[in-house]
């Protein structure tokens, strides 16, 4: 299925899927914050239970796999050890901003996709929806660098140019799915929240924490995150924080 998955997204080239092949798990052997030994164990599961991760089963108008993540702060409540969990497939942010929520987040998020891409195969594209309607300037002020680094990595300037922004309240998203997909917090009818195939899928994250470089086997010099990033030579040297 990997090989199929590439495939598909470098239009059928094989010269280009065998760059992309190389490049993806020599990422994913490198980036341990988001893929180094995933396992849907009850470390995992009650990280998902923090944060929406939904497959919906509507699509977009073209046909793109639809996704909603949702990192809301305020629909949540205590559980029976105090700390506070969701409720209604809904989700939270760890109170006071903890520098390791955007990490947790990002590595629940693609185990969720992975998996989802493992089962069904390939798509015409892609679609993610995140609600940030909670999200504040304390939770944006605690980021882990190192996190924010990797994830820019991918955000080239023609994903961004795909990015687009709804105001709360308004029905710009209406051009790209239809509202009811969403669920009954985001503004549609769809309220299913189902984590339980994640549970029932531990066998393949057991498996996929196998599909990892030897860097030691590399012709020539081995890679390392420095190649990647460039050291602190790269941009976030000169970053400035007020």
């Amino acid at each position: 299925m990997d090989l199929i998955l590439i495939f598909h997204c470098c239009s059928r080239s094989s010269a280009v899927s065998k760059q992309v092949l190389d490049l993806h798990f020599t990422l994913k052997t490198l980036f341990v914050n988001f893929f180094k030994d995933r396992l849907a164990d009850e470390k995992a599961l009650n990280i998902m239970h923090n944060y929406l991760l939904l497959p919906l089963l509507t699509r977009a108008y073209d046909e793109s796999k639809l996704c909603i993540d949702d990192i809301a702060t305020s629909r949540a409540q205590p559980a029976r050890d105090g700390r506070r969990k969701a409720v209604n497939g809904a989700s939270h942010v760890d109170e006071g901003g903890r520098a390791t929520w955007f990490s947790r987040f990002l590595r629940s998020v693609l185990m969720v996709i992975d998996l989802w891409q493992h089962q069904e195969g390939t798509w015409p594209g892609f679609l993610i929806v995140i609600d940030l309607e909670k999200v504040t300037l304390s939770h944006l002020a605690r980021l882990d660098l190192q996190t924010v680094q990797q994830f820019l990595y991918f955000l080239q300037k023609e994903l961004l140019a795909m990015l687009n922004i709804h105001q709360i309240g308004s029905r710009t998203i209406d051009k790209f799915l239809p509202m009811e997909a969403l669920p009954k917090e985001a503004g549609g009818q769809y309220l299913t929240f189902d984590s339980a195939r994640v549970r029932a899928a531990a066998d393949y994250y057991v498996s996929e924490n196998t599909k990892r470089v030897s860097e030691t086997a590399r012709p020539g010099r081995p890679k390392t995150i420095t190649d990647i990033f460039g050291g602190i030579e790269g941009s976030f040297k000169k970053l400035d924080i007020d």
